[in-house]
């Protein structure tokens, strides 16, 4: 499946990538992959390998293979390196093979400093604006057009005649969280869907929107969908006196191509997020060796937005291509 043609597209695309960070004053930060201290991350099952002193073979280290380079760009960031930007592999376990996923991918993520998530938009319609497409390809072209913004809120009550805003109740007292589930569950009834007792409210959001919303997206041009419910616990930044967290992702169609936060750079609220992924963690039973001195990192953040664009689908969309591995070598070829 994966052939020359195919390839040299690739490296087409990933040169225009460096170009046009490069220009706009942005640096290509080279990261390891590899990490004895991770970001806890509940909803990333991680790879472990082992690395063997031969000086001392019974004291043999972990290591992580780092699902995006966010780890230590973000030590570099509060370290007041400026916009950063970078372009390698990343993985990610117990990532079901299909022709959109894969274990081992190509991230780019980048750092925008002094600008916030809406900011980001424009600068994702700049990259996409001149990306190399294949102009055989008539679904290629799509990528080019301008993006349409649509709230997450617009998009469940357009697309699935589902009021999100009971399921999202801004009381983040317990009650609040009660009637939030309470509201969830409903939803999932009125739509047909059997309700699990002990379903989580991230649980019943994901199969409304993956059943419901996700399939009806909009396919003639790029999406960005905004302002995702600030339940849904990550370092996006909040909207002040709303149940919106500062979050985009960008679609085509089915396929998302990425996630951009405006960064939360409040100490306090980033211990609070970290402690409560560290207990998510150990509720899992996973032994993860998270990094105790990451909160200070990530609150020390100069405001910015960050983003996570997963290359080897912007390759196929670019390129008209509708499998991974006809764009990338696959690793359990």
């Amino acid at each position: 499946m994966y052939q020359r043609h195919a390839a040299a597209f690739r490296a087409k695309i990933l040169r225009y990538l460096r170009t046009f960070f490069d220009t706009r004053g942005y640096l290509e930060a080279d990261v390891p992959v590899l990490s004895s201290l991770v970001i806890p991350e509940s909803t990333i099952p991680l790879f472990t390998t082992t690395l063997e002193n031969e000086d001392d073979s019974s004291n043999p280290q972990k290591l992580y293979l780092l699902p995006s380079p966010e780890y230590y760009l973000k030590h570099l960031l509060a370290a007041g390196w400026g916009s950063l930007y970078s372009l390698g592999p990343s993985f990610r376990n117990r990532e079901t093979p299909s022709s959109r996923h894969s274990a081992e991918f190509t991230m780019l993520e980048y750092y925008t400093v002094g600008a916030d998530y809406v900011a980001s938009i424009d600068l994702t319609r700049q990259l996409l604006r001149d990306l190399p497409i294949r102009t055989e390809s008539p679904a290629a072209h799509r990528l080019r057009l301008p993006i349409r913004t649509m709230t997450m809120e617009e998009a469940f009550k357009d697309l699935a005649d589902i009021d999100l805003l009971p399921l999202v109740d801004p009381d983040d007292s317990p009650e609040g969280d009660i009637k939030a589930l309470a509201a969830a569950h409903r939803a999932l009834s009125l739509k047909g869907m059997e309700v699990r007792p002990d379903e989580s409210w991230d649980d019943c959001f994901q199969r409304l929107f993956l059943t419901w919303v996700e399939p009806e997206l909009p396919d003639d041009c790029p999406l960005a969908l905004v302002d995702f419910p600030w339940r849904i616990r990550t370092t996006a930044a909040r909207k002040l006196g709303t149940p919106w967290a500062q979050r985009w992702e960008l679609y085509l169609g089915t396929l998302e191509l990425a996630n951009v936060y405006t960064e939360e750079t409040d100490p306090g609220l980033t211990a609070t997020f970290f402690e409560g992924e560290q207990a998510a963690l150990l509720q899992q039973g996973r032994q993860v060796k998270v990094d105790p001195h990451f909160p200070r990192v990530a609150g020390a953040l100069p405001p910015c937005s960050g983003a996570a664009m997963g290359v080897d689908r912007l390759v196929m969309a670019a390129g008209g291509y509708t499998r991974l591995d006809q764009i990338r070598y696959p690793y359990d070829k």
